[in-house]
């Protein structure tokens, strides 16, 4: 309770749930590292860069792996929620610069309007995703990066996603998103029923066979790109898909 009341910026009774504590966990490093959140905190400090750095420092700390790798996902996501819009791009661009393995790194951001346009096509060298959460991102490029899980784009406002060459398997993250350009052209999705009813306009599919049933209900639908051979014409034909169809081999 106490890491989750940190991780919620909530250093004063998180200290208290910390201080009552009677398990055999030593937990006296993150104590004290709380006693100086709250002076801190007191005194204004707790900016995007203030809080990278107690990030930093909770990851680095050599005790209790399980403890500090929760607490510190619980901070990221509170500044993902809490901290203005600008604030929140600059930390997550530092999140993904500082914990890159390896250094092919691309965070390339533009402004449209009230939204933005994010690439970081090719960035290998990370899984995780969640400095993006709650971002206002329209597009979204991720194709041949790391990326596995989807769940931190939760209620985005994507009308592009490229998941291309990703080991990304589930997508149902993406229901009732306002998705009209979706890349899946060598992932590992198979399964594609969060799109069903969806305003989808074009999709790539993988090369992992795929029940279309769902995309026979997006009727914006007009350009569908699958591999050749995996599917026949009659099964194209019995989802009013055929017309629609480009191969790639």
């Amino acid at each position: 309770r106490g890491r989750l009341l940190f991780g919620e910026m909530r250093f004063v009774e998180a200290l208290e749930n910390l201080e009552n504590y009677r398990g055999k966990r030593d937990i006296a490093w993150l104590k004290g590292l709380t006693r100086q959140c709250i002076k801190d905190k007191n005194a204004g400090k707790m900016s995007w860069k203030y809080m990278l750095n107690l990030i930093k420092k909770l990851r680095q700390t050599p005790r209790d792996w399980a403890l500090r790798s929760g607490t510190h996902t619980h901070l990221c996501m509170t500044v993902t929620r809490t901290y203005p819009v600008e604030d929140r791009l600059k930390f997550a661009k530092e999140m993904f610069q500082t914990y890159s393995v390896e250094n092919r790194f691309r965070f390339d951001l533009n402004r449209v309007e009230n939204s933005y346009k994010l690439s970081m096509r090719n960035s290998k060298g990370f899984r995780w995703i969640t400095p993006l959460h709650n971002l206002p991102l329209m597009d979204l490029d991720l194709a041949y990066t790391g990326v596995t899980d989807l769940r931190p784009l939760k209620n985005m406002p994507l009308i592009k996603l490229d998941l291309e060459n990703t080991k990304v398997r589930d997508i149902s993250v993406l229901k009732d998103m306002p998705l009209r350009n979706l890349n899946l052209r060598h992932s590992d999705v198979s399964v594609i029923k969060a799109l069903e009813n969806s305003s989808l306009e074009r999709i790539s599919l993988s090369y992992q066979w795929t029940e279309l049933a769902p995309l026979a209900t997006c009727k914006k639908l007009y350009y569908l790109r699958i591999p050749r051979d995996l599917y026949s014409e009659n099964e194209l034909k019995k989802y009013g898909l055929l017309d629609k169809v480009d191969y790639y081999d």
